[in-house]
């Protein structure tokens, strides 16, 4: 059994945020910082796509999204966030957290995809399994982690994530 203790992940509890068709970048910075403080570190896409449902917006894209990048990156210059590019394999992620927190907090799931948590801490968790059983073989090593985000299925997507994560921090 795996020895790594992981947080329980925090959901963050929707409220009211102003609509992103015309909100302030004050406004998008606001909305992002309570985000932030409950689910940080958080992946861009995901930290857009709480802030939409919880404006009642569907899919974020075209106009809407340029929108969010431009209060994203208001919030960057400002300090009031901090964005880590995490690139690996033929992934490019922009995760965000508030000034002075950890990059890397290793948690339970939660209601995120495989595809939502920022690769740093898959591999945490991916090179804890590896110390324990130095033997395991990479499907071995796939299951398990997956094992320990409660999921079971390892689906092409995410065995094309895993082997990203794999061959850019851990092998």
């Amino acid at each position: 059994m795996l020895d790594l203790e992981l947080q329980p992940y925090q959901e963050w509890e929707p409220v009211g945020v102003a609509d992103p068709r015309a909100a302030t970048p004050a406004q998008f910075i606001d909305g992002f910082k309570k985000i932030c403080a409950a689910e940080a570190p958080i992946i861009e896409d995901r930290l857009y796509a709480l802030y939409a449902r919880a404006a009642d917006l569907g899919r974020v894209y075209g106009p809407v999204h340029a929108r969010f990048e431009r209060a994203l990156d208001e919030a960057r210059r400002s300090k009031e966030l901090t964005i880590s590019i995490d690139e690996f394999g033929a992934h490019v992620e922009n995760v965000v957290a508030l000034p002075g927190e950890p990059p890397i907090v290793v948690r339970t799931r939660g209601s995120r995809s495989l595809h939502e948590i920022p690769g740093p801490e898959i591999a945490e968790v991916m090179l804890a399994i590896r110390i324990e059983h130095d033997l395991i073989s990479k499907e071995e090593l796939f299951h398990m982690v997956l094992g320990a985000y409660g999921l079971k299925r390892l689906t092409k997507a995410s065995n094309d994530r895993l082997t990203d994560v794999l061959s850019t921090w851990i092998a």
